[in-house]
């Protein structure tokens, strides 16, 4: 998947309803975080479904690089 950033997306609602599609390939443990959708796109956008590939394959460092992660979010991830 090539997705565009974030910021990207507020000119392009195709592309954004597009990613949105994508949280239903989430896990349940992903959706019972109840993540921001900034933060939901960036994971779509980096293929991470789970939580064990977020912290197996990815970390915490990788992760809160990525645009749309936050505090908040690291905080539930990790």
């Amino acid at each position: 998947l090539n997705y565009f950033m974030g910021c990207d997306l507020k000119s392009n609602p195709e592309k954004k309803t597009l990613i949105e599609n994508q949280f239903v390939n989430f896990s349940e443990n992903i959706l019972a975080l109840k993540l921001s959708k900034p933060a939901m796109r960036a994971l779509v956008r980096e293929e991470l479904w789970t939580i064990e590939l977020i912290k197996k394959e990815k970390g915490e460092n990788y992760i809160s690089k990525l645009h749309g992660i936050g505090k908040t979010t690291i905080k539930k991830l990790f």
